[in-house]
């Protein structure tokens, strides 16, 4: 995807000496939302690359797949949280994006996004030791997804409310269907979610994770990965 490769002009502009480590990232992902608003469809399409024929209602289940984002290799780990009373806040620690899916079929599911997005949040600051009511200086990477694109005739949520909504949050936004367009979502919030987990210092590699050692620690790795991405990873204490 041409947008996805701004390393490549950044590695040219370093004259090609800049290259992102072999060894893959873990990355945590967790998809949060009502019920039956789609969430189980949408990660089954982007890790098996076919859409389910029926979905039961599903409790937290984990599901990896491997990609390569500008030259760099990850291994994401999805939670598929279920519905939104079973999650509980362990789930969102340590996690490094979360997608914020509602059906656009549905306004009732949509209504529930600025609740789920506060969970998000108080979670998130209880994880950084911080108030609830004091946001950290890096915010969560989060994506609003309306789902259920391809049957708008059904439609109960304009383009324009989940956009604004999104918005208010300080969220990104996108309307997808778990039958074609789902791609473009799970790697945006990896590429904006990387970003941000350099700037906290959070993102771990999958071998240290797995027990295995690499020279030259995480930091150094995070501060290679920054470099290529064209990314400030000064942390100001």
């Amino acid at each position: 995807m041409s947008d996805l490769l701004e390393v490549a002009a950044i590695q040219a502009k370093h004259g090609g000496t800049l290259q992102p480590k072999k060894e893959p990232f873990l990355f945590k992902l967790v998809v949060i939302g009502a019920r039956k608003v789609g969430k189980t469809a949408l990660i089954k399409k982007f890790v098996d690359g076919e859409f389910p024929v029926s979905n039961p209602t599903t409790q937290e289940e984990r599901f990896r797949r491997s990609i390569t984002l500008e030259n760099q290799k990850y291994i994401l780990e999805i939670t598929d949280t279920g519905s939104e009373n079973t999650w509980k806040d362990e789930t969102i620690k340590g996690a490094h994006g979360f997608l914020l899916v509602y059906d656009l079929c549905k306004k009732s599911t949509f209504e529930k996004i600025a609740e789920l997005h506060d969970k998000i949040h108080k979670a998130d600051a209880a994880a950084g030791n911080l108030s609830s009511t004091q946001p950290h200086p890096t915010p969560p990477a989060v994506f609003v997804v309306g789902n259920k694109l391809d049957r708008t005739d059904e439609r109960e949520v304009s383009t324009e409310d989940g956009s604004k909504e999104a918005e208010r949050l300080g969220c990104k936004f996108r309307e997808v269907t778990g039958k074609t367009n789902v791609e473009w979502v799970f790697l945006a919030v990896v590429k904006l979610g990387v970003q941000r987990a350099i700037k906290r210092r959070e993102l771990s590699s999958s071998s240290r994770d797995m027990g295995v050692t690499s020279e030259g620690g995480t930091d150094s790795w995070l501060a290679s990965l920054a470099l290529c991405l064209g990314i400030d990873s000064t942390v100001k204490q």
